[in-house]
């Protein structure tokens, strides 16, 4: 199975220029080396030694088997050097230090795993988060061990679940917590070395970042998968970057699977006032990745981190992303000098919250009393031939941040990265007003009216404290507490902008339980007024019924003694199999004076003859608690219908009103 998933990574690669050869982005030579993408040779590793049959080291065992292995990488060094092989099975483990000569290969079905206690990983002089200090060491370690390989098809777990526990419980709990202050171990450190390589592996459940590569040459990663928990599978494992490139020169990423709670490709090297004169840092340079897939959980896929000063010649290439957020970052600090130049961003496909994002960056700021602001420089960044739904995210702070020779997504191209949806397109319509949500949740006000009542005919009262902002989305919070005369809360909220025809999206997901109402709509102010009316983009039943509905509040008639009005209704069941609350999907709404047609994720649902909606609207963002949304139950309590974004599309002039 696992061969069949890489295979379909390496399937990217058929739109990709043949071969890896080429020039960099500053017209340089790329050396041959980028071309060679054989398999490992194990050949040339040398005699392969069972942990099984050497010196004690139990498969399966709960205790900590860190000192038979560890006794066995050394009698290996001893012998001249080999390949430590771990068959089939769990071998629980704590910090491993090989030696130079030495590999390692985990077979199918083998399982490395670190200790879930960080503290048991002992400590020493490692280079991280930009400094060199005494810290948590890595589950695998490497240092000056030339030609270092690890590769098979097992896995490297490292069990963080509980670190990641006690961190969001610390962030919350103690002042100026910052990332290190607990044992965290990551998963593999390799430092000093020359001509690695990780191939095959599936890397996992780091405590911290993933994968360190510390002042290394010729670095080469393929076919590997490195996943860790976001936040909507709690608890998140926070700063697991896939692949960190700490003062590395020369590497090349291809054919590989990234989806972790933090950046994939990061490059890193030394952050701080004239962190560059410090013999310890390092820039990184002449950096290929290829063919790679980044999953939704990733923070960016491709980043200068905040921790770097120097890069040159970076190319991300034939690649795709699935809902990260952001495909290039490049973090800006004032504390820092800092120099991201030559940057190739080209045949990337997919869809992202920013296609490149490049804003100040204050996380850990230390700038001498007295010193001015460092200047960082972004020189050369070119997007090409992309085809990856997004934003640009540009946000330049002139006192310290300079952006030169800059081609933007926009200008990438024949399929440029923020191309507007082909209803839109076909129309000459432009985006007139949009909410990304990328904001502090005090300022959601300032767009959007809240609900702060109780309405009779739902099972909850809602309020502005229950629409909450927070990483980049909006959440409509569910609560099972007494207020306003129910036994619920939850949040509504509308624009203060009003709109008239127009091509409309949301991208949410539902709330995880049934009972609730999930909804993007529109409704003529006083709601429910007799000439008025009310368009239901979706009405969202958990799991997977979507509600398409037109009230003509006009049309009234009485049923049973009671007042109703004409509703023209259509609703889609997407089956069982389906369920609207795991994954973001694209509700979109196209809205003429002769027609209204409905979209999911692109593709229209249903279309009907517009009879009635000829006034401006507000915008609603909605969740509610309702009898026919299903059974109302405890489990909807601490669920939240998630809310990525908010666009609206129409006549380019035609300005939003207040």
């Amino acid at each position: 199975m696992k061969n069949k998933i890489l295979a379909g990574v390496c399937l990217l690669g058929l739109f990709a220029a043949a071969g890896a050869t080429g020039v960099w982005p500053d017209g340089s030579a790329m050396d041959a080396w980028f071309a060679d993408k054989s398999p490992v040779d194990e050949a040339k590793l040398g005699r392969q030694y069972f942990a099984s049959q050497m010196l004690g080291a139990k498969v399966n065992a709960p205790e900590l088997q860190t000192k038979p292995l560890q006794m066995t990488i050394d009698w290996i060094a001893s012998q001249g050097g080999g390949v430590l092989v771990l068959g089939p099975g769990v071998w629980n483990t704590s910090a491993l230090f090989f030696k130079p000569g030495v590999h390692l290969k985990l077979e199918k079905g083998a399982v490395l795993r670190g200790p879930e206690d960080g503290s048991v990983v002992p400590c020493g002089m490692t280079h991280f988060v930009g400094h060199s200090f005494v810290y948590t060491l890595a589950l695998i370690n490497a240092d000056t061990c030339n030609g270092f390989t690890i590769y098979g098809e097992g896995t490297i777990d490292g069990n963080g679940k509980k670190s990641w526990i006690d961190f969001w419980k610390k962030r919350k709990t103690v002042k100026g917590f910052k990332d290190w202050d607990i044992p965290r171990p990551r998963n593999i450190y390799v430092s000093n070395s020359r001509d690695v390589r990780i191939s095959g592996v599936t890397i996992k459940d780091s405590h911290f970042w993933t994968v360190q590569f510390y002042k290394c040459e010729r670095v080469k990663v393929d076919h590997v998968r490195i996943t860790a928990p976001g936040h909507k599978t709690p608890p998140a494992a926070p700063s697991s970057d896939a692949i960190d490139l700490d003062a590395v020169k020369d590497a090349h990423v291809w054919g590989s699977y990234m989806d972790v709670n933090d950046d994939a490709v990061v490059m890193k090297g030394g952050w701080g006032y004239k962190c560059e004169t410090l013999p310890d840092n390092g820039a990184n340079f002449n950096i290929l990745v290829e063919d790679c897939v980044f999953g939704p959980v990733c923070h960016h896929a491709f980043t200068c981190g905040s921790d770097a000063f120097h890069c040159r010649n970076l190319i991300l290439r034939n690649s795709e992303v699935k809902g990260c957020g952001a495909l290039l970052n490049l973090k800006s600090r004032p504390d820092t000098k800092q120099l991201y130049e030559h940057i190739l961003v080209e045949n990337v496909r997919g869809w992202c919250r920013d296609t490149m994002r490049m804003r100040p960056w204050t996380q850990w700021y230390n700038l001498p009393k007295g010193v001015g602001k460092q200047e960082t420089r972004a020189v050369d960044v070119v997007f090409r031939n992309c085809n990856v739904k997004g934003r640009e995210n540009v946000k330049l702070d002139p006192s310290f941040m300079k952006l030169e020779g800059y081609v933007p997504p926009s200008a990438g191209g024949a399929a440029a990265t923020n191309n507007l949806p082909s209803v839109c397109a076909e129309r000459g319509w432009k985006l007139l007003w949009s909410d990304e949500f990328d904001y502090a949740d005090s300022k959601l006000d300032e767009k959007w009216v809240s609900e702060n009542a109780s309405l009779p005919h739902i099972l909850c009262s809602r309020w502005r404290e229950n629409a909450v902002v927070t990483n980049g989305m909006l959440r409509l919070c569910n609560r099972k507490e007494k207020r306003g005369g129910k036994e619920w809360t939850s949040a509504s909220v509308w624009t203060k902008a009003r709109f008239k025809y127009g091509y409309f999206e949301c991208r949410y997901r539902y709330a995880a339980a049934t009972g609730t109402n999930n909804s993007f709509w529109f409704v003529t102010l006083p709601h429910g007024v007799d000439e008025g009316f009310e368009i239901d983009v979706n009405e969202g039943h958990y799991p997977s019924e979507i509600n398409t509905n037109i009230h003509d509040y006009k049309k009234v008639f009485f049923k049973d003694g009671k007042k109703s009005h004409k509703v023209n209704a259509k609703a889609f069941n997407l089956g069982r199999s389906v369920d609207l609350s795991k994954e973001f999907h694209v509700y979109g709404f196209l809205w003429t004076a002769d027609e209204l047609v409905f979209y999911f994720d692109g593709k229209e649902i249903r279309r009907v003859k517009n009879e009635v909606c000829h006034s401006e609207c507000a915008l609603l963002l909605s969740e509610a608690i309702l009898k026919w949304a299903g059974p109302v139950g405890d489990a909807i309590d601490g669920t939240f219908m998630e809310v990525d974004y908010v666009r609206a599309y129409g006549v380019s002039g035609q300005e939003r009103r207040k």
